[in-house]
């Protein structure tokens, strides 16, 4: 507490008079009043102008005098409004006084300090000072009880955590545990009764309870002075169920509210890391009395390690989920790799290898079992694979694992049995959680494939021999019919038509019937020998053997012209195109003959554009390349061809050793473009196909 100071004990019967006035005769005297008596105008009352204090009782005896005949001989010196009370009582000792002027810091007179106000402001303060000492010492004795009560609540609180921790430890689901654990928060509260709802994830009420109360704090409630209503659970608006007479447990209506007419529940949210698990209601205490704050903190604080002891165990759970989980997925990766018709393999790179088999293929692939191949081998079948297959296969897998992509790569293996085997290996490296690489791939057994292929390979060559031998020995027979037809009916219908002429000049004169006659036989031969020449060139064009490709299709173009004028005709042959064999220059011939037909019958073209020029293949080789292109409505090149006329044209081509393909989009007209080489199939081999090329191909 502050020290007292003058201006705080100041006394209130002070009254400003001047040096000349006389007192006021009074009938009885103001025994505590003092007067203070300035020599010029009260009201100024500095310091100056003070002269001294003259007490009641001494102007009461003198009544005819004036102030300044009753002064004393000593004036007291004015003391500082700030001078402490306990220095005031010794001054007035020593100068033999009971009052002393107090003036402020800036000279100005504001009263006087007497023994008796000193006496009394300091009896205040002591007053004053044992009444705080009794506040205090009340206030230490509650802060003491309540310390006590919150020992005794912290020590139940101790008490069911560790209960509560023995649940936990007993891995218990995570609904048997937030049901005893509310049942635990109920105890230590001392609940009379209550009940909580359990949410699901999307923050349903998905079930409700009741924490029970045990016999023994039942009897305790009986025996109360003053019974509580039994606590009781709103239903509806005006419908109520009680908790006591209801079995635990039992489903409730998810707007079920538990509360009691004393008092409203304690309502506890069970919440972690903003998951909510439910709500605890609790009603008032066994002793009838609602729950405090006091009560609140500790539930919350209860509640809180029942949060966490339940998400623990929700990550327990979900922990146990995901292993099962995990467990299950490995055995259907077992099961579905055990239907793979592959090695389904894992190896480990780094300092120390090691190659890893999920299913039981080895032995039907390689026919050695797993024990007996080096598995801490970069490759386990490293010692199978052919000599000459082996450093391309080391070379692939140290570059998979340097850039770290996927790879596929095929060779070839010894079997336990001396064949050899076909495998295609196809992997791709990863690194696990730990850093650490490893390659997972398949090994897949492609030699029934490789031998089908090759047997598929040998047909189509032999295939491709006949279609070729079938087409020469097509044309040799064309050209044999093309001769006879020329060498006997020709020779037939010029030697009818001349004899015909010759009847027709005889009978001129005598038999002018026979002379229509003759002359009809004549016009018959004349037409029978056309068209054995349309059909001879049909079968075997005659300037094709005498001048060669160019002459014959420049005649052609012409032919053509002359029977559809509609059509514009435009053939580009280069200059260095010659000196082609028989066969290539039929086969050109017969695919230019195809393609202009095709072009006339289904295009609806306005223009055609045929191209003969040299190619050559990336290997150098040379070719005749032949292009027709026209404008018409085009095609889908995907779809099937259930037409001769391409056919015919790819298997010509084909079985020269050539390519053969057809780019077209609907609209925008059709191109057809065959490679042939140029010496034959005879000299050339298999021929291959020019570097310029993304068409779509018919050759499969």
């Amino acid at each position: 507490m502050t020290a007292l100071r003058a201006q705080d004990a100041l006394c209130q019967h002070v009254l400003r008079v001047n040096s000349g006035m006389r007192p006021v005769e009074r009938n009885t005297p103001a025994h505590n009043l003092i007067y203070a008596v300035f020599s010029d105008n009260p009201g100024l009352a500095t310091a100056e102008y003070f002269l001294g204090l003259v007490p009641e009782t001494l102007a009461a005896r003198y009544p005819g005098r004036i102030f300044a005949d009753l002064l004393p001989t000593h004036c007291p010196t004015p003391v500082a409004a700030t001078s402490p009370l306990h220095e005031l009582l010794p001054r007035m000792d020593e100068s033999g006084i009971d009052a002393l002027p107090v003036v402020a810091a800036d000279g100005r007179f504001i009263g006087v300090v007497t023994r008796t106000s000193l006496l009394s402001g300091l009896l205040d303060q002591e007053q004053a000072l044992l009444a705080k000492t009794r506040y205090l010492h009340n206030t230490i004795e509650q802060d003491h009880q309540r310390l006590k009560n919150w020992s005794d609540r912290l020590e139940r609180l101790n008490r069911m955590l560790g209960e509560l921790f023995v649940l936990t430890a007993r891995n218990p689901s995570e609904s048997e545990l937030f049901i005893s654990g509310v049942r635990l928060l109920a105890r230590l509260l001392g609940a009379h009764s209550g009940a909580a709802g359990i949410l699901d994830e999307v923050g349903r009420v998905s079930r409700y309870f009741y924490t029970s109360e045990s016999p023994d704090e039942r009897e305790d409630t009986q025996q109360h002075a003053q019974p509580v209503q039994p606590p009781c659970v709103e239903v509806g608006p005006q419908c109520t169920a009680c908790l006591e007479s209801a079995a635990c447990d039992e489903p409730l209506p998810t707007n079920l509210k538990p509360c009691s007419q004393n008092s409203s529940p304690l309502v506890i949210q069970i919440v972690d890391d903003e998951r909510v698990y439910g709500h605890a209601y609790l009603c008032h205490g066994n002793s009838g009395n609602g729950f405090t704050e006091d009560d609140r903190l500790i539930a919350d604080n209860f509640s809180s390690a029942l949060s966490l002891a339940l998400s623990g165990t929700r990550e327990r759970d979900e922990r146990k989920v995901i292993e099962d989980a995990a467990r299950e997925m490995e055995r259907d990766y077992r099961r579905l790799t055990e239907n793979l018709p592959g090695i389904v393999y894992r190896f480990y790179t780094g300092p120390h290898p090691r190659w890893q088999v999920f299913n039981c293929m080895l032995e039907p692939i390689t026919g050695y079992h797993p024990e007996e191949l080096p598995m801490n081998q970069v490759l386990a079948l490293s010692s199978l694979i052919l000599p000459e297959d082996r450093p391309k296969v080391l070379e692939a897998l140290q570059r998979a694992d340097e850039t770290r992509l996927p790879f596929e790569m095929s060779y070839r293996i010894r079997h336990r049995n001396g064949s050899v085997r076909h495998l295609l290996d196809r992997g791709r490296p990863i690194h696990d959680a730990a850093g650490s690489p490893f390659i997972d791939g398949v090994i897949l057994d492609l030699t029934e494939h490789k031998q089908a292929e090759e047997r598929q390979a040998r047909l189509l060559v032999e295939n491709r021999y006949l279609a070729r031998r079938l087409v020469t020995v097509q044309e040799e027979e064309r050209r044999h019919l093309a001769r006879e037809l020329h060498d006997e009916l020709g020779q037939s219908l010029t030697a009818i038509r001349a004899d015909a002429q010759l009847i027709s000049v005889l009978a001129k004169d005598c038999c002018p019937e026979a002379c229509a006659s003759a002359d009809a036989i004549s016009e018959v031969s004349v037409q029978a020998y056309d068209s054995a020449r349309l059909i001879m060139q049909r079968l075997r064009p005659p300037m094709l053997d005498r001048l060669g490709l160019v002459s014959t299709l420049q005649e052609s173009v012409e032919h053509w012209q002359r029977r559809n004028p509609k059509l514009q005709w435009e053939l580009i042959i280069d200059e260095s195109v010659g000196g082609l064999s028989d066969e290539i220059n039929i086969t050109a011939y017969r695919i230019i003959q195809e393609a202009v037909t095709n072009v006339i019958k289904h295009s609806c073209a306005n223009k055609v554009e045929l191209v003969l020029s040299n190619a050559k293949t990336p290997s150098g080789a040379s070719m005749l390349e032949i292009r027709i292109r026209d404008d018409g409505r085009g095609t889908n090149p995907d779809r099937p061809h259930l037409g001769l006329g391409l056919i015919g044209m790819r298997e010509r081509v084909l079985g020269q050793g050539g390519q053969f393909e057809i780019r077209s989009q609907a609209g925008q007209g059709t191109e057809i473009c065959a490679w042939l080489p140029k010496q034959g199939l005879e000299n050339t081999g298999q021929a291959e196909k020019p570097a310029e090329t993304d068409a779509v191909s018919l050759a499969g």
